[in-house]
């Protein structure tokens, strides 16, 4: 189960990247703003990944 800790936001424009810390990654899924947060499906987004060199020793 995935920690709310390691849930990353990030909004651009009509576009909503929800980030996921992994070791010295964060995996985005890119999300339409029209779909509420609260009924936010992560497989209704697509799944982009972007490297950012973090310092996260556990996933």
């Amino acid at each position: 189960m995935i920690s709310y800790q390691k849930i990353v936001y990030y909004k651009h424009k009509s576009s909503l990247f929800i980030g996921i810390k992994c070791k010295m990654y964060i995996l985005f899924f890119i999300c339409n703003l029209n779909i509420h947060i609260l009924r936010l499906n992560i497989h209704m987004c697509r799944l982009r990944i972007y490297i950012f060199k973090l310092h996260i020793k556990k996933c």
